[in-house]
């Protein structure tokens, strides 16, 4: 009996070592996994989450004023407007007077003022930021094509082989230089100098939308009517004004030979008033000779040598006005 027993247990001995084997291995494996695990925590690299798009920073609603009536889009909403999204590039030129690139992702103001349900009517319209900066602009103005120059800081590729001047979506304006065309939008999305990314980027971490528009030619002077923190569109059905005419000192006649003629403007504009003349006798435009560049320069301002006698043309151009008169300035040489 005790040697079967003993036999019997021999036996079963004999069978269970090749489950404990298993048992071992399994047991090794789920170690195995455990320390696997352990390292993958330990080791693994830090994801830093995006910040929240700010919601409740100045300027993240912008409201319509039109005749008492107010409407108020929040950023959130306007960004939602995904088929009047604009994403593009801006050539600028500011009052100092230097040249800039912008970057921008914004919302065109022409859908802003739609969504309001802004009537077709109006005669000038002006974005306001909360520090009192502010830009107006005709209707006329508003409606202008405006464009993006690539080569305002160089000289732009050749043009000559396209006739009917335009190739691809790209018009072709100023003889060689490209013209782009950009719209006014509220930017939301910015960088100075940057590329479109640089603005994307900055959507998380900028403060209020900023009122961006193009060139109307390659020597718009365009920047100072750019707005940082736009609150405000204000609408007006009243006929804007005309810039007052331009005139000289000392007055057209007779003057001696070298005399330095310069030409005034007398409104306080803030820079936004500018005058154009020609000495040929045509009629000045905005490719015309610029007399006055600088807000901050004043020896770029003129003046004029009269060194022979001299048929002056001047008109004064500026956003939120229409131009004045067309004045002729004869001098003669004593």
């Amino acid at each position: 009996m005790n040697m079967r027993n003993n036999e019997m247990t021999s036996q079963e001995k004999s069978r269970t070592a090749p489950n404990k084997i298993v048992l071992w291995i399994a047991l090794g494996l789920v170690l195995l996994c455990l320390l696997v695990f352990g390292a993958m925590r330990l080791f693994k690299p830090a994801v830093k989450e995006l910040p929240p798009m700010p919601t409740t920073l100045l300027g993240n609603s912008v409201t319509v004023v039109d005749e008492g009536r107010e409407t108020s889009f929040t950023l959130d909403e306007m960004m939602d407007w995904h088929d009047t999204q604009f994403i593009g590039q801006y050539s600028a030129i500011n009052n100092w007077p230097s040249k800039h690139f912008y970057a921008a992702w914004g919302v065109l103001v022409s859908e802003v003022l739609s969504r309001a349900g802004v009537n077709d009517d109006w005669r000038t319209l002006t974005v306001s930021a909360p520090d009192g900066f502010g830009c107006t602009f005709t209707k006329e103005q508003f409606e202008s094509p405006r464009h993006y120059y690539p080569g305002l800081l160089e000289d732009g590729p050749d043009s000559e082989e396209l006739l009917d001047g335009e190739y691809y979506g790209i018009t072709f304006w100023d003889g060689p230089k490209i013209a782009i065309r950009t719209e006014m939008i509220l930017a939301y999305g910015l960088a100075k100098d940057g590329n479109l990314g640089e603005a994307a980027a900055s959507i998380q971490s900028r403060q209020g939308m900023d009122l961006l528009f193009g060139q109307t030619h390659i020597g718009d002077q365009n920047n100072i009517g750019f707005v940082s923190d736009v609150y405000r569109l204000e609408i007006s059905r009243q006929e804007p004004e005309h810039w007052s005419n331009p005139s000289t000192y000392p007055l057209d006649g007779p003057v001696a030979k070298g005399t330095a003629v310069n030409l005034e403007q007398k409104e306080m504009s803030g820079g936004f008033a500018k005058i154009y003349y020609t000495r040929d006798g045509s009629d000045p435009d905005e490719s015309s000779l610029l007399y006055n560049p600088s807000t901050y320069q004043p020896e770029l301002n003129g003046p004029i040598i009269i060194e022979e006698d001299t048929i002056i043309k001047a008109v004064v151009k500026g956003l939120g006005k229409y131009d004045s008169e067309i004045k002729t300035f004869e001098f003669t040489i004593k």
